[in-house]
C-alpha cells in the first residue's frame, strides 16, 4: 500500500488519554486524518476534506481505520524509534 505521511504529532491533554494525530494522503490522493489512542493505538481515520466540510456523521469513512491501521501504526513506531535515538535522525 502506498500512502504518503505528511505529519505525525503526539498530543497530551487533561481530558483524555494521550494520542497521535497523523495526516496523510491515501492511495486515491485524498488527504486523511488518523487519530491513534492509547497504548493499543485504537484508531479513527477521517477524510480531512469531509471533516473540513462538516461531514462527520457516522459511517462516512467506515472501514478506513481497518484498511490503514497497520501502516499508520508502523509510521508511529518509526517516529518513536527516531525520538528514542535522536542521533540517527536524517
Amino acid at each position: 500500500m502506498k500512502l504518503h505521511i505528511e505529519d505525525i504529532r503526539f498530543h497530551i491533554t487533561d481530558s483524555c488519554e494521550p494520542f497521535y494525530a497523523v495526516t496523510f494522503t491515501d492511495v486515491t490522493g485524498q488527504r486523511m486524518l488518523a487519530v491513534a489512542f492509547g497504548e493499543e493505538r485504537n484508531m479513527a481515520v477521517l477524510d480531512a476534506g469531509k471533516v473540513a466540510a462538516g461531514a462527520i456523521q457516522f459511517c462516512t469513512d467506515a472501514g478506513k481505520a481497518a484498511e490503514y491501521a497497520s501502516f499508520i501504526r508502523g509510521a508511529i513506531d518509526l517516529v518513536e524509534e527516531m525520538e528514542a535515538f535522536p542521533e540517527v535522525r536524517p
